[in-house]
C-alpha cells in the first residue's frame, strides 16, 4: 500500500494551521493558570509548580512546531510570507509568557 504524496498547499496549509493552533492553545492555558494564580482560586504553590512546568512544556513544543516551519519555509520558498507570519505568531508567545511572568513575580510579594 503506498500513499500519495501531498501537495505543497496541502502541506503549508497545515503548517499553517498547527501553528495558529499551538499559539492559540499555549496562550490560552497560560492565560488560564495565569488568572488561576492572580484570583487565588486554587493553592499558590501548586499553581506555581504547574505553571513553571506547563511554561516549559509549551516552550517545548512551540519550539517544535517553530522549527517545523523553519523546515516547510526551506522547502516550500512560494509561500515564505505565509510561513514567516505564522512564525512570528509562535514567537509571540515569548514576550507574552515574560509579562506574564513578571505579573506572577510582582503578585508574589
Amino acid at each position: 500500500m503506498t500513499t500519495e504524496p501531498k501537495n505543497p498547499e496541502e502541506i503549508v496549509s497545515s503548517a499553517i494551521k498547527t501553528a495558529r493552533l499551538s499559539f492559540w492553545i499555549s496562550f490560552c492555558i497560560g492565560t488560564l493558570l495565569l488568572l488561576l494564580y492572580l484570583f487565588k482560586i486554587t493553592d499558590c504553590t501548586l499553581l506555581l509548580i504547574i505553571g513553571f512546568s506547563y511554561v516549559q512544556c509549551a516552550a517545548l513544543a512551540n519550539a517544535i512546531v517553530f522549527i517545523s516551519l523553519l523546515l516547510t519555509i526551506n522547502q516550500y520558498k512560494v509561500y515564505n510570507q505565509k510561513l514567516y507570519l505564522k512564525g512570528v505568531l509562535i514567537l509571540a508567545n515569548i514576550p507574552i509568557a515574560y509579562v506574564y511572568y513578571l505579573v506572577v513575580i510582582k503578585n508574589m510579594y
